[in-house]
């Protein structure tokens, strides 16, 4: 494991971590620079499937493709917020973890991870 403070754009991993809202409407902090960056063929991804299957629970993964990005993948995780759940650093580990094992499941050894469910979402 490795701390790198910078730039999840600019990361050498196989996939990259967003830090995604339930509808994953990536409008703000790290989700819209990864939005922005990727190019609109991730958020047509992503609002087709929260059309098809509804809106993505707190701690659960969605993965899609990676746009215009060099990775193979985006995984869109949904942390929890810290302020409107009695139970948010439980949700925060499970959170972590069904990004741990979505990883292990598709041997992606290298991923770059920003600090789930800071900023809006309130965790210290």
């Amino acid at each position: 494991i490795q701390l790198i403070l910078g730039s999840i754009l600019e990361s050498n991993a196989d996939v990259i971590v967003n830090a995604a809202n339930s509808r994953l409407q990536h409008n703000g902090g790290v989700a819209h620079a990864i939005s922005m960056a990727a190019g609109t063929d991730v958020q047509a991804e992503c609002s087709s499937y929260v059309k098809q299957h509804g809106e993505v629970s707190t701690s659960d993964v969605y993965i899609s493709g990676p746009g215009r990005l060099k990775f193979k993948a985006i995984i869109h995780a949904v942390g929890p917020i810290y302020r409107a759940q009695t139970n948010a650093n439980t949700l925060l580990c499970n959170t972590i973890s069904n990004i741990m094992k979505c990883c292990e499941g598709r041997k992606w050894s290298n991923v770059a991870l920003p600090a789930i469910s800071t900023g809006i979402f309130s965790f210290p």
